[in-house]
């Protein structure tokens, strides 16, 4: 079985089902069908930051972004498996070390392609960004296992 729920329901769910640390779901009153000490351990948000930055050029996804051209943009993706639709919007990324102390990286960087429309954009939030704009954005991703 495989449970996808998240990093905060996913442990929630084994432990309401009784598997996980024995000690903490008998005081909690759960029956214990496997003792998993590492359930609902060492978890971790990541900080991420986003810098947005206006497009100043005409060379951003801003052009295609409306009502007419997505759907051609999905049927060339269907028919040819090319073109724009190809994509997963993430165009480049990364991981670094902050410091050399560091054995992994500790660091994800991600940039977005300039398309304007974003989940978190709001014109009336960010009115310096009207048009075009491309996105950067750094997160920690200081990992540690049981």
């Amino acid at each position: 079985m495989i449970l996808c729920a998240g990093a905060i329901s996913t442990p929630q769910i084994l432990m309401l089902s009784g598997i996980g640390p024995a000690d903490h779901l008998r005081d909690v009153g759960i029956e214990i069908k496997d003792d998993l000490s590492g359930v609902g351990l060492n978890l971790q948000d990541h900080l991420e930051i986003y810098f947005q930055t206006e497009c100043l050029k005409p060379i951003s996804l801003f052009t295609v972004n409306n009502s007419i051209k997505k759907p051609l943009i999905g049927i060339q993706w269907m028919s040819t498996k090319k073109g724009l639709g190809a994509t997963n919007y993430l165009m480049e990324g990364g991981f670094i070390r902050s410091s050399s102390g560091f054995k992994h990286p500790d660091i994800q960087y991600q940039f977005l392609p300039p398309s304007g429309e974003l989940l978190w954009y709001k014109p009336s939030t960010m009115p310096w960004l009207s048009g075009p704009s491309g996105t950067y954005a750094p997160n920690e991703q200081r990992i540690h296992s049981a």
